[in-house]
């Protein structure tokens, strides 16, 4: 048995990774008489010209003792045919030349089939987990996708309602409107709700006025009441004096004020 042959015979098993052999670099070192570290130390050197997926792979700790028997806190590096050829272009000695012919024709290229090996508990629990991992994820993105779609739908029946223009406000058909009408009906009822909450008449007016404006444009209202009367209103609860509309609103108002749960109108 020639030298070239002892060297060949000294390769680990063979290792293979997704149906093509490879190698790590303890093996290259050894099959080609190298001191332990060199054939890293020419990866290393060179890394940035190495493709992964393609001249190298990387395993983690678990997948190199599951699947390799060998031991790798680090994580397990393994050699393709190309990688190979690329970390050892610098041992130009006579007996590199004739391992890198024999280790490419009798390793690399000598492939053999690769039996199917049944995962056990370990590879198990690992694919449910991820399987798990995948479906959780698309729940998640689901979820967002869901909460999305409700957001833009609340988003155009804003939009919708935006372009409806608010009731307009009907006269009714009188020659003289009557004056202070509302006021004279509730006086008493605005005096207690005044005295119960310690309130001021205007802070309860002002109240009147934006529960008023929610349902009707009192900028319309006021331009109906100029032409109608030929000036302003005095003041701005003149206008609930003066349309039933806007009255029966302000009689809600004071209802809500009146009631046990009257804290939640203000």
């Amino acid at each position: 048995m020639n030298d070239i042959e002892e060297k060949i015979n000294q390769m680990p098993q063979i290792k293979t990774w997704n149906g093509q052999r490879v190698v790590t670099f303890k093996d290259i070192d050894i099959v080609h008489q190298r001191k332990l570290g060199t054939a890293r130390r020419n990866f290393n050197t060179n890394k940035k010209h190495f493709i992964e997926g393609i001249d190298y792979i990387v395993r983690n700790s678990y997948e190199a003792k599951h699947d390799y028997n060998i031991t790798a806190p680090n994580g397990l590096t393994l050699i393709t045919e190309s990688g190979y050829l690329m970390i050892v272009k610098s041992f130009t000695d006579d007996l590199s030349w004739s391992v890198q012919r024999q280790l490419v024709n009798s390793y690399f290229r000598q492939q053999q089939p690769v039996v199917e090996r049944k995962p056990d508990d370990g590879m198990l629990v690992d694919m449910k987990l991820n399987d798990l991992h995948k479906r959780l994820k698309e729940l998640e993105e689901n979820k967002f996708t869901l909460i999305d779609l409700k957001l833009n739908d609340l988003h155009k029946r804003v939009q919708a309602l935006e372009k409806v223009d608010k009731p307009k406000i009907h006269l009714l058909t009188r020659l003289t409107p009557k004056r202070n009408t509302w006021y004279q009906k509730n006086r008493n009822r605005i005096w207690r709700i005044r005295r119960d909450r310690n309130m001021e008449l205007r802070e309860l007016y002002h109240i009147i006025l934006e529960e008023c404006e929610k349902c009707y444009d009192l900028d319309e209202a006021e331009g109906i009441y100029r032409d109608r009367e030929g000036s302003a209103p005095t003041y701005a609860i003149d206008l609930v004096e003066y349309f039933p509309e806007l009255q029966d609103i302000a009689d809600q108002v004071l209802d809500c004020f009146e009631s046990e749960k009257g804290s939640v109108c203000r």
